[in-house]
């Protein structure tokens, strides 16, 4: 689902029509194949209404003569066919097989079945194309997904400001923060930009990236990207650091990044959206909740998490305000009142919480923040994230990842939980974790 380039281009949606001991249709200029009969199997009893629904999905842009896997969930477990086709232009892509069966396994509540997709090689930019398939037992059951044809990314790709958040764990119990806006010239060529460094063992702040000079990479500030979306990215400042990025793209305005010149961190590089005018302190308007991690000022082996809340007026001034602080298992919550200045070109300000802490943050939207605290207080990074303005929870299933420190070594975790519409308890769920090197589930 990663490699994903929203370039302007075809829309695709595919469907998929099951045909319980059915046929399939090529569509015009893709993959065909001969009518498929299905041996003769007689359906266990209480099959009748088969649900069909995507399982895997394509990945939301795909590049011309890209091949992906599609699958598809049907429940109740029957027998039969689940037939893949396209239709609507000359070239819609091609499937195989293009008939698959389903497998049956007494006992189960439901079968998978898996295609390969591959996209139309010369697909017009801007063309649209519908694909729909319906289930033949009942034709008011469907199951579809689509994507979109994009072009192959280059170095124009990027262009604009970027805001990079990355981070990394630093001795026994450290973690580091790197984050900044980088403005990218469209062509391989940085103009300028700024980036912030928290870290136990180095505090550099607001060092001025230098542009693109006559010097050859990694001796200059540069980048590249490949048609597949991967790239590298390399910075030089005014303060004298030379760093190095891997990135790729899941689209013009998302990439996932890593550090590749020794420090072991990672995060994201956004598109920065400013107004008309530039960025301004209306983007940072209504209720906001946001975490940090990282570690405290005066001892880099105490691990410190915080998170909390609150309202800005679009102006300077915030109010609502709630804290929760975690140093190394202890735990503080507090409220506040504060205020913030105007973002700067680089989408940059800051954040006075109270009277003792000071953020700064970087502007990716109206929706969300890149933050960090440098204070004398806790060194940490993070987000925050505009808060939604409807009363109602709607239950459902829910992934979530978070790490940490424990007595055995750095811990991280992932799982899922499930909660039922109406309740406020959660129902059931998983958790997988590597603690110091020993998972534990």
């Amino acid at each position: 689902m990663e490699l994903r380039m929203t370039m302007f281009g075809t829309r695709i949606n595919f469907a998929i029509l099951a045909f319980l001991g059915g046929l399939f249709a090529g569509c015009g200029g893709g993959y065909s194949q001969q009518p498929v009969t299905p041996p003769p199997v007689t359906p266990p009893p209480g099959t009748q209404s088969v649900v069909l629904t995507i399982d895997q999905l394509p990945p939301p842009t795909i590049q011309r003569g890209q091949t992906v896997s599609v699958s598809a969930k049907i429940s109740p477990e029957t027998v039969g066919f689940v037939n893949w086709t396209c239709t609507g232009a000359t070239d819609c892509g091609s499937f195989l097989p293009g008939s698959t069966q389903i497998p049956f396994y007494p006992g189960f509540d439901d079968s998978e079945v898996t295609t390969s997709y591959t996209a139309p090689a010369s697909a017009p930019v801007g063309t649209e194309i519908m694909v729909i398939a319906t289930l033949a037992t009942d034709s008011s059951k469907t199951a579809s997904a689509s994507t979109v044809i994009s072009q192959a990314a280059s170095n124009a790709t990027l262009t604009g400001q970027y805001a990079l958040l990355l981070n990394s764990p630093v001795g026994s119990r450290g973690t580091a923060s790197l984050l900044g806006s980088v403005q990218f010239n469209g062509d391989g060529t940085i103009a300028n930009g700024v980036i912030d460094i928290v870290s136990p063992s180095l505090l550099d702040l607001k060092d001025q990236i230098l542009a693109t000079g006559s010097n050859p990479p990694p001796n200059t500030s540069s980048y590249s990207v490949g048609a597949d979306g991967h790239g590298s990215l390399q910075i030089r400042t005014a303060g004298g650091k030379q760093l190095s990025f891997s990135f790729v793209l899941t689209s013009p305005s998302h990439a996932l990044i890593t550090e590749i010149d020794g420090a072991p961190g990672s995060g994201t590089m956004d598109l920065q959206q400013s107004l008309a005018g530039g960025f301004a302190t209306s983007q940072v308007t209504g209720g906001f909740s946001f975490t940090m991690t990282g570690t405290a000022k005066s001892n880099g082996s105490t691990k410190v998490s915080s998170g909390g809340v609150f309202t800005a007026d679009g102006a300077s001034t915030l109010s609502n305000g709630t804290l929760d602080v975690n140093t190394a298992g202890g735990m503080s919550s507090s409220t506040f009142s504060g205020s913030f200045t105007a973002p700067d070109s680089n989408g940059r300000g800051t954040l006075q919480l109270g009277a003792t802490r000071s953020l700064t943050y970087y502007i990716i939207s109206e929706k969300a923040l890149r933050i960090f605290e440098a204070d004398s207080s806790d060194l940490m990074g993070g987000s925050a994230y505009a808060q939604g303005h409807s009363v109602t929870f709607l239950g459902d299933n829910y992934f979530y990842q978070h790490s940490g420190w424990s007595p055995t070594g750095r811990t991280v975790t992932a799982g899922e939980f499930k909660i039922v519409e109406g309740d406020s308890d959660i129902s059931g769920g998983i958790s997988d974790s590597n603690s110091g090197g020993f998972p534990t589930t």
